[in-house]
């Protein structure tokens, strides 16, 4: 009797939401892994709509008879892997690369012109190199121990130009100059060898000899 004295309640399927579960698949999450392959496909088609060339790798021989266009790029920006760039002639390219490009790399070229890598020059502090080498090497560890990056050649050494950096050098009484250059970090161009590395190579050799023997 109570349940004949209740008003009934039409529901009409058409206008109602769905109050079914989500596949499995989708609740899973089974479908992610099409996701960077989708992000490539609308990259790549992006790339099309806009007249943009795609590059992967390097010119392994490019013809340096051909006038050099550049294309100008920030060094953090040239540490990645995935970016986007305008040369100086106004090509654009996109880059999907295996490995990131380094500053003189051809890594496009037409019948008229190569396309090559240039980063550009940042603001770095550079110490001579005229010193010893042991306070060569000071100088080197007290600016790694900054965790900054460093960068050298054989006649003076590249660090870039943060206060902490500049404060370190100060106290240490080590001449700087505040000058703005290509900055590639972790790179070091070797000089002569000195007489206690070369006999540290013997040494080595001469162990390597022995264990061989054995």
């Amino acid at each position: 009797m109570l349940n004949d004295a209740l008003p009934k309640i039409e529901v009409d399927p058409e206008t109602t939401p769905s109050r079914r579960r989500p596949r499995a698949d989708v609740r899973a999450g089974q479908g992610a892994s099409h996701g960077a392959a989708l992000l490539l496909v609308l990259r790549r088609a992006d790339c099309l709509d806009h007249a943009m060339q795609l590059v992967s790798d390097p010119l392994p021989s490019p013809d340096a008879s051909l006038p050099e266009v550049a294309l100008r790029v920030e060094r953090l920006t040239l540490a990645k892997r995935l970016w986007r760039g305008a040369a100086d002639d106004g090509a654009e390219f996109g880059f999907e690369l295996s490995a990131p490009l380094k500053d003189g790399d051809t890594f496009a070229q037409s019948a008229a012109a190569r396309y090559v890598i240039r980063q550009m020059p940042e603001p770095v502090l550079e110490v001579s190199l005229a010193v010893a080498p042991s306070a060569a090497a000071g100088i080197g560890w007290a600016i790694g121990n900054l965790h900054l990056e460093l960068s050298a050649d054989a006649t003076r050494l590249l660090a870039p130009d943060d206060p902490a950096a500049r404060q370190l050098l100060d106290r240490l009484n080590v001449p700087y100059r505040a000058i703005t250059a290509v900055f590639r970090p972790g790179r070091f161009a070797r000089g002569h060898e000195q007489p206690h590395e070369s006999a540290r190579a013997t040494n080595t050799k001469r162990r390597a000899s022995r264990v061989g023997a054995r």
